[in-house]
């Protein structure tokens, strides 16, 4: 249920009028000049509404918008890729909200994590409002709407989500156990699978996950068959092909290097076009494999409830800008391999377009290995 608004906004919303009203808004950053002020009673529109910091702070909307704790929501567990980049764009945002900046890890269960995160939100104080703003990755959220009658099961489609950024792309990685009769080379695996044809065990996410897709598009384009086995979160998949119970798995750059790292396996590939750095810069990536154009990656950003006020999300777009063109944000950021982090990062407009071109792409792999929800 949408909640009425709360009588401290409400306060708040007014005593902030009343100042602006009486001494006009905060210093932008870089200069010494006062921002323009909005006269009492009257709110901007979204495209009228002009950003104001004060010693680096991103100050609230006209109706006080944030007066409570932004929680950063993560819909998988606090080690996985999203629950690092959380954590990272946490320890920014903290000097830069005007509230504090909390995480809820909701953990990797559900069978449509990211949708039914959305409905949890709307369930919180304020999730209505932009509270709650939760990590998102294309091509992998939209792709649920070709395996999922996502209007049947839960009543909802891509018009009630906003994707408010995309900030940062990595690719997935395919890992080996480390005591496997092709070594670490991917072109000596396919030869192994190819002479002896489904064997090679396989352990992979949900059906229709991009990584899985990835996984199937290189089974298709290498003629090849594994055996394939259906896993749990991504160090459980990772462990156990590191315990030698499976061979080999697609996952996410965040958990692969943990256990790389350890020792406990190997990396074949990386999806995309170009390799990546240290400590991978010798890896092979699905171009230089002869799988040039796969598109499977992780665009990684935020999104909040599409019920969520204008004015709400063009501060919030702004709010991660700000965390996102931080230079110790940066760094952090790019620790992880294969991580590009965009410049400029994409806008709400792009990312549909994003989102769009992500379904076509997805759509003919997704109807030849009959997952399309409509094949059910």
């Amino acid at each position: 249920m949408l909640r009425m608004p709360r009588s401290l906004a409400i306060l708040t919303a007014l005593t902030l009028l009343l100042a602006a009203c009486a001494t006009g808004q905060g210093e932008s950053p870089g200069t010494s000049e006062p921002a323009g002020s909005e006269p009492a009673g009257s709110e901007p529109e979204a495209g009228e509404w002009t950003p104001e910091y004060v010693d680096g702070v991103l100050q609230p909307l006209p109706d006080g918008f944030p007066s409570e704790p932004i929680t950063l929501t993560v819909v998988d567990l606090p080690g996985s890729s999203d629950g690092v980049y959380a954590r990272h764009t946490q320890s920014v945002a903290r000097d830069i909200a005007p509230v504090p900046v909390e995480i809820v890890d909701l953990g990797d269960q559900g069978s449509y994590p990211t949708w039914e995160a959305v409905q949890w939100s709307l369930d919180q104080p304020g999730g209505d409002e932009g509270y709650y703003p939760m990590i998102h990755v294309v091509p992998g959220l939209v792709i649920d709407t070709l395996v999922v009658d996502l209007e049947e099961e839960l009543g909802m489609s891509l018009d009630d989500i906003h994707f408010i950024n995309v900030t940062e792309t990595t690719p997935f990685v395919l890992l080996t156990r480390t005591d496997a009769p092709w070594g670490n080379s991917f072109d000596e695996m396919i030869a192994y699978a190819t002479e002896h044809p489904g064997e090679i065990k396989y352990i992979s996410r949900s059906p229709g996950s991009t990584g899985y897709i990835a996984m199937e598009r290189i089974k298709i384009l290498k003629d090849v068959e594994f055996d394939q086995r259906a896993g749990g979160s991504h160090d459980e998949n990772i462990a156990a092909v590191g315990a030698g119970e499976m061979d080999i798995v697609m996952t996410q750059v965040t958990n692969a290097l943990s256990h790389y790292e350890a020792g406990a396996v190997d990396i074949l590939a990386v999806t995309g076009e170009q390799q990546v750095g240290a400590p991978w810069d010798e890896v092979p990536s699905f171009a230089d494999l002869d799988m040039a154009g796969e598109p499977w990656a992780q665009n990684r950003g935020w999104l909040v409830p599409d019920v969520v006020p204008d004015l709400h999300k063009a501060w919030l777009a702004e709010f991660f800008k700000a965390v996102t063109g931080n230079p110790d944000y940066q760094a952090e950021r790019q620790t992880l391999p294969g991580l590009a982090l965009r410049g400029p990062i994409l806008t709400t407009e792009e990312v549909d377009e994003l989102a769009q071109s992500s379904i076509e792409a997805a759509e003919p792999t997704i109807r030849e290995l009959n997952l399309h929800w409509d094949q059910q």
